[in-house]
């Protein structure tokens, strides 16, 4: 082990001729048939948690990829040294490896009709353990287990489905929540009709997981948000119970200013995504005008004290055809309607490219009605930057209504529209 972990730390050090050397050693290590015992040695006996973990990543690349290769005494005594890392590890990048060394695993066991009996009970353990740092263990391991071998579960999902009833609320830790956020994603797709209504139960639980996670790290929340955009996406009609309240929910984080860009702008794109799947649902539920009342304040909102809005600034700096660079900022609009990176827009921003993409799908005399009343006041408005995101929504008309079918909704905006 000695000789093999003093190769591994080389491969640490910020020196390229090191490095190479480490790197040609390995190469020949790697081609003894001890070297997975060899890699396990360091892995459950180095003091050194970067040693430790870049163990866990050579012994998954060789044993956890080419699983098919080993002989049947290998892969028995593999199995009960990751589990042992799973209990013991303190470190959480080396379990976070050696959780996708267990996924590995299961997944080739999986294909060939094996089962590892003593992963589930592990799983079912540390689950369901009073400790939070096992129950923390646990959901790590059963998250990664379902995202890289979904199938291998597939028997245990509406015991899954159970244990995210009381992960999702777990109050002791954050990780739990989030950990089960992802599980509930990556079954998603798996979920079949007769299991419809327990993950229709869980939407509230997530929604409230969110909630928290909010409060103490909002990276974690978006993450956790992914799942409803799963729930859209799905052929089977999980929201159809709950469309009001995610609605309603998403608003609620997208208008809020204390939060950051990044979580209000995922809360926005489940609005847009709603609104692109889910039109009819808006409707029927009359969420087009709440969405609208919500949408303009954040479109029209002034930029902080001491700074000015990105779009007068462009225009501050002067220089250039004035009608040149209008059409070039309108095209790049046309262009970020459709751009799947949310994140990398301010809420301002999307806002208004929501408003454009219900323009795209609600039947004119849904949108019209609830959006004219919103824009003249704005386009009224004395306050530059209200007036011009205002003026943002006037192509909705086009993508909505032709022009000579909508005269008596473009004349006020129009005449708002002069005066401003």
């Amino acid at each position: 082990m000695m000789e093999l972990e003093a190769v591994l730390l080389q491969l640490l050090v910020p020196d390229n001729a090191v490095i190479q050397q480490a790197t040609a050693e390995l190469k020949v290590a790697f081609r003894s048939p001890s070297i997975i015992a060899a890699l396990c040695s360091v892995l459950t006996g180095s003091q050194n948690p970067q040693v430790r973990q870049l163990a866990a990543v050579l012994l998954r690349r060789r044993a956890g990829r080419q699983w098919k290769r080993l002989t049947d005494d290998t892969k028995i005594s593999l199995k009960p040294i990751i589990l042992q890392i799973l209990r013991d590890e303190a470190e959480h990048t080396v379990r976070r490896s050696a959780a996708h060394l267990a996924a590995d695993v299961s997944r080739h066991e999986g294909a060939t009709g094996k089962r590892w009996p003593e992963l589930l009970h592990f799983l079912t353990h540390a689950t369901r353990s009073h400790s939070p740092e096992e129950r923390e263990v646990g959901m790590l391991v059963l998250s990664v287990v379902l995202d890289r071998a979904p199938q291998c579960l597939r028997p245990q999902h509406r015991d899954l489905l159970r244990l995210l009833q009381a992960t999702l609320a777990d109050g002791a830790s954050a990780l739990v929540p989030h950990y089960s956020a992802r599980c509930l994603r990556a079954v998603i797709p798996l979920v079949g009709s007769d299991e419809m209504n327990a993950v229709r139960a869980l939407v509230p639980r997530v929604m409230e997981a969110v909630v928290r996670l909010v409060a103490i790290d909002e990276d974690k929340a978006c993450e956790a948000m992914e799942v409803f955009e799963e729930m859209i996406e799905s052929e089977v009609s999980i929201l159809a119970s709950n469309i009001a309240d995610l609605v309603r929910f998403s608003l609620q984080l997208a208008s809020n200013p204390q939060l950051g860009d990044s979580i209000r702008v995922k809360a926005l794109s489940l609005i847009s995504w709603l609104a692109k799947t889910k039109s009819k649902a808006l409707v029927k539920h009359r969420l087009v005008a709440p969405v609208l009342s919500a949408l303009f304040p954040i479109a029209s909102a002034a930029p902080p004290d001491g700074t000015e809005d990105p779009e007068d600034e462009e225009r501050a700096g002067g220089g250039g055809d004035e009608e040149e660079e209008e059409e070039e900022d309108e095209e790049e609009e046309e262009e970020d309607v459709f751009t799947d990176n949310a994140e990398a827009h301010t809420p301002k921003h999307f806002a208004v490219q929501v408003i454009d993409v219900l323009a795209l799908h609600l039947p004119p005399d849904k949108l019209l009605p609830h959006l004219t009343p919103l824009m003249e006041p704005a386009l009224l408005s004395e306050t530059r930057t209200a007036a011009r995101r205002a003026s943002c929504a006037l192509p909705c008309w086009p993508r909505a209504v032709p022009i000579t079918s909508a005269t008596s909704a473009w004349s006020p905006c129009c005449a708002a529209f002069a005066v401003g």
